[in-house]
């Protein structure tokens, strides 16, 4: 869970990023945990945006890849006041 929260903060510190973005990202010879855990902790702050560090909208656009596919999930840091 670790590298996957470290692979969603490094994406958002140069903007706003996509679930799909952040699948490719991960290697895939040992990366299928990595993607399970990026895919959790991203559907977690869609249903639960007050709990987040970083909010997620639900695109229009659709992604396949070989580990999961759906609405693709756009990511984006919450601003601190």
């Amino acid at each position: 869970m670790a590298e996957a929260d470290a692979l969603i903060r490094q994406a958002l510190s140069k903007g706003t990023c996509t679930l799909h973005e952040l699948i490719l990202s991960v290697p895939l010879d040992n990366g299928k945990g990595i993607i399970k855990a990026l895919v959790a902790l991203v559907h977690a702050a869609y249903t639960q945006v007050d709990s987040a560090t970083f909010y997620v909208t639900k695109m229009e656009k659709r992604f396949v890849t070989p580990f999961c596919c759906g609405n693709d999930l756009m990511i984006k840091r919450k601003n601190k006041d």
